[in-house]
C-alpha cells in the first residue's frame, strides 16, 4: 500500500518520470490506482468476513487499537515521503554503471533504438543532442569531431582516467525505468576544473571539439570550452 501511495504521489507531483520512462507514466499510474482500488476492496471483504466469523462487533478497545495502528501507518508513510524526497540519479549512480568512451555511447545506442537518424553525419551541429554526440564519440575517430561546435547540458562527473583535467557532461538514458538507466556523456578538457565547478553540478557547456589533449584520458576527443555556465537541474533530467 505504501508503494502504491508513493507512485500516486509522484505522479501527482509530476516526478514519476524521474523513475520510469515518460511513455510508461500513464500506464504506471493507471495500474497503481487499480491496485489501490483492489486492495481497498480486499480489505473490506476481509473485515466483513472476520466480523461474520466472530458473530460479534469488536469491542471499543479493539476498534481504538486498530484506528491507532492505521493512523500510525499513514503518518509513517507521510514522514518517509518528507524525509526521503524523490531524487534523480547522480554521479554516485555511475559507480555501478561505468561511464567511459566505450560504454556511455553504447547506452546511447540502446536508448535511441527507435531513432534511425541518431548519429547521422547530416545533422547540423547546433541540432545535435547529447545522444548524437555520444554516438559520434563511439566511433573513436577524433577527426570526425575536430573543429565542430558543441553545446551540451548535463551534470558533472570526473573522468575516470584523468579526473584533474577532464570532466564529463553526463546524462542518463532511460529505456524503461531508473533501474535500467545508463549514463552517456561528452568529455570536456579543462585542467583544474574543480576550482569553478563540482561533481554533480549541472552545467551548460559551449565549445569546440578537438583531439583530446589529455594523455591519460581514454576519450578520443574532448570539448575545449569557451563557456561553462552553472544551471539549474532541468525538470526532466533524463534522456529518453
Amino acid at each position: 500500500m505504501l508503494g502504491i501511495g508513493a507512485i500516486i504521489s509522484l505522479g501527482l507531483a509530476g516526478r514519476l518520470n524521474w523513475y520510469v520512462h515518460p511513455r510508461y507514466v500513464v500506464f504506471t499510474l493507471t495500474m497503481a490506482v487499480l491496485g489501490a482500488t483492489a486492495l481497498t476492496a480486499a480489505c473490506g471483504v476481509l473485515a466483513a468476513q472476520r466480523a461474520a466469523e466472530s458473530g460479534d462487533r469488536p469491542g471499543r478497545l479493539v476498534r481504538v487499537s486498530r484506528m491507532v495502528r492505521g493512523v500510525a501507518l499513514v503518518l509513517a508513510a507521510a514522514w518517509a515521503l518528507v524525509l526521503l524526497p524523490p531524487a534523480t540519479l547522480t554521479a554516485d549512480s555511475t559507480a555501478n554503471r561505468p561511464l567511459s568512451a566505450h560504454t556511455g555511447a553504447a547506452a546511447a545506442t540502446a536508448g535511441n533504438a527507435e531513432d534511425p537518424g541518431a548519429g547521422r553525419a547530416d545533422i547540423a551541429d547546433e541540432q545535435r543532442s547529447m545522444v548524437d554526440w555520444s554516438l559520434v564519440l563511439r566511433q573513436h575517430d577524433a577527426s570526425l569531431l575536430s573543429g565542430r561546435n558543441a553545446k551540451v547540458l548535463g551534470f558533472v562527473t570526473a573522468d575516470a582516467d584523468d579526473p584533474e583535467s577532464v570532466f564529463i557532461v553526463t546524462r542518463f538514458v532511460i529505456t524503461c525505468c531508473a533501474v535500467d538507466a545508463q549514463p552517456i556523456g561528452v568529455p570536456v578538457y579543462q585542467p583544474d576544473w574543480q576550482r569553478s565547478i563540482a561533481v554533480d553540478d549541472w552545467v551548460e557547456v559551449s565549445g569546440v571539439f578537438t583531439e583530446n589533449p589529455s594523455v591519460l584520458s581514454a576519450w578520443p576527443a574532448a570539448v575545449l570550452p569557451s563557456v561553462v555556465d552553472a544551471v539549474e537541474q532541468p525538470e526532466d533530467p533524463y534522456v529518453s
